[in-house]
């Protein structure tokens, strides 16, 4: 193995010598790393076969703990003398210890790759003949380059269109190009790792400012993201009332109840000792009703 240099994250990345600060940089990198795996009970007799298939399952796929997409790995070796068994689970519990060919793109790190399609709104690219890039307009100079459409190719819907130059023949993007980006966003869904890109001048050449806010949400799921910002939307909005139903001994008689402030209120009302009904001997009987009728008729 060549020379290497080790990032913040631990990670080794291979350096060559003759690549420039302006050139595109390598995302390929080895890490010593572990991970805890769940062994099924089948290779109760041979863990260590079964702690590699689990591993061989990752491949290609992107792997939260690692925040990369694992290619191979090699060295792989048992933390512990002995698995832990939970509860009532088959499964043997147990951390592995292995070395591991990860690909991991960084924000604002500057790749190739080649462009796949080519629309009005965004240009495809494949980095490596496998990994996907989307740049959406926005990241395109639209006041330098513009899209020209080819009416026999995009009839056909492969995306045959190419971005130019406005005012001279100078090709940007067109099928099966190299075209060189920045890395503005990472995205994973399905156990899959794709990159939003840039090609704006100011990015390729300035490079992209990392947010802490950015890099903390690197590595979440959509699904966290979108219940987070279902949270922070409740905590503004204002309290809504919801009628909670409330069904006595008898089922045929059923109230609702108020689960706002109004409760307060309500129990506040509630404490006051209610006045109890006039016993039989103190009501007025029917005759007396009537006489007062009369009278006041008179």
């Amino acid at each position: 193995m060549g020379d290497y240099t080790i990032d913040n994250d631990g990670w080794k990345i291979p350096v060559n010598e003759k690549d420039s600060l302006s050139a595109p940089t390598s995302a390929y990198k080895i890490v010593e790393t572990s991970l805890r795996l769940s062994i099924p009970p089948i290779f109760a007799n041979d863990p260590k076969s079964g702690a590699l298939e689990m591993l061989d399952s990752l491949v290609m796929r992107y792997v939260p703990a690692l925040r990369a997409v694992l290619l191979t790995h090699i060295n792989t070796q048992f933390k512990q003398p002995a698995g832990l068994i939970i509860d009532e689970s088959p499964f043997s519990v147990t951390d592995v210890h292995f070395t591991a060919l990860v690909w991991s793109p960084t924000i604002g790190q500057r790749m190739r790759g080649k462009v796949t399609l080519c629309s009005p709104d965004h240009i495809s690219l494949l980095v490596h003949h496998t990994f996907n890039v989307t740049i959406p307009r926005e990241y395109i100079d639209r006041q330098t380059f513009k899209y020209a459409s080819d009416s026999a190719t995009d009839s056909s819907g492969s995306g045959g269109g190419r971005w130019i130059h406005t005012s001279s023949t100078q090709v940007l993007a067109e099928l099966n190009r190299e075209v060189d980006f920045t890395v503005m966003e990472r995205n994973t869904a399905n156990g899959m790792l794709t990159l939003t890109g840039s090609i704006l001048d100011k990015h390729l050449r300035g490079g992209v400012s990392v947010s802490k806010k950015r890099r903390q949400s690197e590595g979440r799921s959509d699904k966290e993201k979108q219940q987070e910002k279902g949270e922070k939307e409740g905590d503004k909005a204002p309290a809504k009332k919801h009628k909670i139903p409330i069904r006595t001994a008898d089922s045929s008689d059923e109230r609702t109840e108020s689960s706002s402030d109004e409760e307060d209120s309500e129990s506040s009302d509630d404490d006051e000792p209610a006045s109890a009904p006039a016993p039989a001997s103190q009501q007025p009987s029917s005759a007396a009703v009537e006489a007062k009728k009369i009278k006041h008729k008179k």
